[in-house]
């Protein structure tokens, strides 16, 4: 091609987006073989992005001396193209000797730029090269450039260099002597310590660093107290004892002081049993949860962590464990194989202390009637009741529902006129799987509720209760309507949205209520459409797969078209809340809508909720945010712009210009004044300068001139 055909193509790039002008400039980039610096002089970029064109040209096709003229310049975004290619710095310094590159060329540049174009350099530049340029640039600049350098240089300039100065290296220098030279490493680990005020290197991302590539060089150093101790993490702790010697087993308890112990566990595999013998108390005093034979149990397979405990025991002591269960402590509980074990454990220690929270861990069968007599036999109030959830409790640490029946029935007749109903209530909740209870459970849990309604008493956990009773009906395929009549009464109060586990049952409980609430409540229509409307739209929203059909239920779709037949703006507030609910629900979901709304209608409605405050930017944003738009979407955008002045201070406006400017555009080229009197803020300098071809470069430097011979 022709020096001119590429000129003039160059000048007449297609595209509205940067990404598009810069595909069609690198196409006819390929389509030239050959370019020199003659060829150029007719090539005058007249934007910023045709200037940075040009820079790709001079580095395409390795145009020197252009390049330097660019890096002279000192424009940061220009210089940063050329430095993403080091290998070109040596074509463009080559013909300079070190004593000008040094001398006249780095004394014209930044503080800033220097140092990318010395570390640049440094990538591409052998090591006595790069001793001559830090010896250059230590006596031309100073210690401080020259130290952030030294590294890039050979092993004897490094150790020169520390051996004459006192100069703490960054952490990202250590690691690259590290990776370097080893013994350069060492080196200056040994130079750091001789540092005013420094002792061991303790540098963590150093540490952890030479840790994972060489651990042995790592613990070396840090026995030699060289390097700090640092807790390692999991991947280096299994490299440090994929590489550990033969001493690993008799220094675990050392390796443990900085590596996971869990790794460490793993590690001993066949051995764990030996190594766990080995810590294992000597005195039955110190069995505790807090050695380190625990510690390592801890990471021994769970469901074999009793038997390496009891197997253990009886090799150390020579006795069952079950015989000595005194010694345990409470933390032990955990360990315990199974409740038979617990209760055995807790009887022992009951015998021995007498305290009234072991029984909780006792045997059902005979501790719940011990409990009883005890009950019987105190007068204080506050420890009556504090003995009556001990039952609970019993049952609860035990698993035992059958004997929580007979619990539940003593309450009910034995402490019926007791003030401590609605906490016995707050501990069944608390303590048990409401889905476990049986049908003898709920007779009990609803005859305490109805003492509490007897006495007037307000129980904020009644409701739960009452639906967790229906949810247990319905799955047991048993009558339940006439306690869901009692839960919409206690429901009514607070609200009526159900939230279960189960959305099936959680749909035909909704459905259910909606059928028989008026039969509990009255209510007039409207109330009941709105209260009803809202439930269902919010539980459709979050349960797409048990959607409840709107137009199921008579008067709700009439009621909706009522309300989007009136004049949006003399609609009550709670009218128009709902209205809002079902406008944005429809374009969530617009496969299944909840009525369908004209188009004309949404817009009419869109305009006139702008007077008041707008709840439909998210839909507005959705609108405009694609390329290939309906008719529809075009009269939203229409509709954005004519409002965007009261639109300026919304989230959604300033995600809408941004995804315009970035994707389309040219779409906003009739806007732009419109959007700069709105909120110069939505302007981003930095994209408007790649956009000339759109000329928005020019009124803004228009808008400031302006300003200024205002001003």
């Amino acid at each position: 091609m022709a020096t001119s055909d590429f000129v003039t193509q160059f000048y007449n790039l297609e595209g509205d987006l940067v990404s598009e002008r810069k595909k069609n400039f690198f196409k006819l980039l390929k389509t030239q073989p050959s370019l020199n610096e003659d060829d150029l002089k007719s090539l005058c970029p007249r934007t910023h992005l045709e200037r940075l064109f040009q820079i790709d040209i001079f580095i395409h096709f390795k145009m020197s001396s252009k390049l330097l003229e660019v890096i002279k310049g000192g424009n940061e975004i220009f210089i940063s193209k050329i430095l993403k290619h080091p290998t070109l710095l040596l074509e463009i310094f080559g013909k300079i000797s070190l004593e000008a590159f040094v001398n006249d060329f780095l004394p014209t540049t930044s503080y800033a730029l220097r140092m990318k174009i010395l570390k640049r350099l440094s990538l591409v530049l052998s090591e006595s090269q790069m001793d001559e340029i830090v010896s250059s640039v230590h006596k031309r600049y100073g210690l401080n450039i020259a130290t952030k350098l030294i590294h890039t240089c050979s092993s004897k300039k490094i150790k020169d260099f520390l051996s004459n100065h006192e100069v703490v290296l960054k952490p990202r220098q250590v690691k690259f002597i590290f990776d370097k030279d080893t013994e350069l490493f060492l080196f200056y680990i040994n130079y750091y310590k001789t540092l005013p005020e420094k002792s061991e290197y303790s540098h963590t991302n150093v540490c952890q660093y030479v840790a994972l590539k060489n651990p042995k060089m790592w613990y070396k150093l840090h026995e030699e107290h060289s390097i700090s101790k640092i807790n390692l993490g999991r991947r280096t702790s299994k490299n440090f004892l994929r590489h550990s010697n033969d001493d690993f087993l008799s220094s675990i308890k050392h390796y443990s002081e900085f590596l996971k112990l869990d790794v460490i566990v793993r590690k001993l595999h066949g051995n764990f049993k030996e190594v766990y013998f080995e810590f294992f108390p000597r005195d039955t005093y110190n069995i505790n949860t807090y050695n380190f034979s625990h510690k390592l149990l801890r990471h021994y397979p769970k469901n074999k962590q009793w038997d390496m405990f009891a197997q253990t025991y009886l090799k150390v002591f020579g006795n069952n464990i079950l015989d000595n269960l005194i010694y345990l402590n409470s933390d032990f509980i955990k360990l315990f194989p199974n409740k038979t074990v617990m209760n055995k454990w807790a009887e022992r220690h009951y015998k021995k202390h007498k305290s009234n929270d072991l029984l909780k861990y006792c045997d059902p069968n005979t501790t719940i009637p011990l409990i009883k007599e005890k009950i019987n036999v105190t007068s204080d109030i506050y420890e009556r009741k504090m003995l009556v959830i001990l039952l609970l409790e019993n049952c609860q640490k035990n698993e035992d529902y059958t004997s929580l029946e007979a619990v539940l029935k003593y309450i009910c007749f034995r402490h019926r006129n007791e003030d401590n109903t609605s906490e016995i209530l707050d501990k069944i909740r608390y303590l048990f799987k409401l889905e476990k209870l049986n049908q003898n459970h709920w007779n009990h849990v609803t005859e305490m509720l109805t003492i509490l309604k007897l006495r007037k008493q307000l129980y904020y956990g009644t409701v739960t209760f009452y639906l967790k009773y229906v949810e247990y009906l319905i799955l047991h395929g048993k009558p339940h309507r006439k306690e869901l009549i009692r839960y919409i009464k206690e429901a009514n109060r607070n609200s009526l949205y159900v939230d279960l586990e189960n959305k099936k049952v959680n749909r035909q409980i909704l459905i259910e209520i909606i059928s028989n609430y008026r039969k509990v409540e009255e209510i007039d229509d409207t109330k009941f459409n709105e209260k009803f409307i809202n439930i269902l739209i919010d539980f459709n929203e979050s349960n797409t797969e048990y959607i409840i059909d709107l137009s199921d239920f008579p008067g709700f779709l009439p009621y909706i078209k009522s309300i989007l037949d009136s004049d949006y703006t003399t609609l009550e507030d709670n009218e128009r809340n709902l209205l809002i609910k079902v406008i944005n629900y429809n374009f969530k979901f617009p496969e299944k809508p909840i009525i369908v709304i004209e188009e004309t209608r949404l817009l009419e409605i869109f305009q006139q909720d702008i007077e008041k405050s707008f709840n439909f930017g998210h839909i507005v944003e959705m609108s405009i945010k694609k390329l290939d738009r309906s008719e529809f979407d075009n009269n939203i955008i229409e509709l954005f712009w004519d409002n965007l002045e009261k639109f300026k201070y919304f989230d959604f406006c300033r995600i809408i210009i941004n995804w315009l400017f970035l994707n389309n555009p040219k779409a906003i080229t009739p806007y732009f004044d419109l959007i700069w009197m709105a909120n110069q803020t939505y302007i981003k300098i930095k994209e408007i300068k790649f956009m000339s071809h759109l000329g928005f470069d020019k009124k803004i430097v228009a808008y400031c001139t302006d300003k200024l011979t205002w001003a």
